[in-house]
């Protein structure tokens, strides 16, 4: 399916780009959302799907704590804010539009870098909540014990589906055959803008497209290399340098961030019980030396 996102806050060249890109298409998909959603575009904002049940299930959840009804509105609101709508809708819509070109029009009001790495961030959160549901009656409302209600069964497998179309929505954003331009405008705003979506993408292995017409130069993604008696794993950063790049491990993932960014990538399974001996950069590239853990993989 041919997919592209347009940002920035130029909003001439964003118009003409959004402009082109749809009469290039065949049956081509104008999506966007906030107030200046025109009439003919997939209003994502509008659009709340499968997130129905997780709204109804934190609203239930709020009032069993007792709370007015205007915090619950205000906590409703930052739990479930605009963007993160927008782009749900978007990942099951997507299941939807066969091979149907799909431009999405960032609105200018948003930090570009913030939105393409929003669904990759849900995902994960929503993913940590679905062990928790799913044991709600032993760790957090045991039988006899509080008043707060047990999610439905609706509010557990919607949690299932917006984390799996969030994560092949960001599967979607990490290859390079999607399209994500990028029209700033002038000032210091609009250049830390700029600078963020490139770090952002840069953390998920890619570029931005810099022509309509462009593709992506390069390949993307992560490999396990076997060499002797260790492990290499590569990660592509295009563009970010050695001096950029914070790592940290957190059990099973490794945490990768750069100017305030970060990206967790889960380490391959081959990897999860080894340790790294070394990390290094080169030429975009980030590679980590492993080598099996002794205390957990005798060899």
């Amino acid at each position: 399916m041919p997919l592209h996102f347009v940002s920035g806050s130029n909003d001439g060249q964003r118009a003409a780009l959004v402009a082109a890109l749809l009469d290039d298409a065949i049956d081509p998909v104008h999506a966007t959302w906030g107030a200046t959603t025109p009439s003919s575009a997939w209003d994502l904002a509008e659009d709340r799907g499968s997130l129905r049940p997780l709204e109804g299930g934190l609203r239930a959840l709020l009032v069993g704590l007792d709370l007015p009804g205007p915090v619950i509105a205000d906590l409703v609101a930052g739990a479930l804010p605009e963007d993160l709508t927008a782009m749900a809708a978007l990942a099951a819509g997507l299941r939807t539009m066969g091979e149907r070109t799909i431009v999405v029009e960032i609105p200018a009001r948003c930090d570009p870098g913030s939105v393409i790495a929003l669904p990759a961030r849900a995902a994960r959160a929503l993913d940590a909540l679905i062990p928790v549901v799913a044991r709600w009656g032993v760790l957090i409302g045991p039988t006899g014990v509080g008043t707060l209600p047990r999610p439905g069964v609706d509010v557990f497998d919607a949690l299932r589906q917006v984390a799996a179309e969030l994560r092949d929505l960001d599967a979607l954003l990490c290859d390079p055959k999607t399209g994500i331009h990028h029209v700033p405008g002038v000032g210091p705003a609009a250049a830390a803008a700029s600078a963020g979506l490139d770090v952002t993408l840069a953390l998920m292995g890619r570029e931005r497209t810099r022509r309509a017409s462009d593709g992506h130069r390069g390949t993307t993604g992560a490999r396990v290399v076997r060499e002797g008696d260790h492990w290499r794993y590569e990660i592509e950063l295009p563009g970010l340098h050695a001096q950029d790049v914070e790592l940290r491990r957190h059990h099973d993932e490794l945490v990768i961030a750069s100017a305030g960014r970060r990206r967790t990538h889960l380490l391959p399974s081959v990897l999860r019980r080894c340790v790294v001996t070394r990390a290094g950069m080169r030429e975009g590239v980030l590679t980590l030396d492993l080598v099996p853990d002794e205390a957990v993989w005798p060899r």
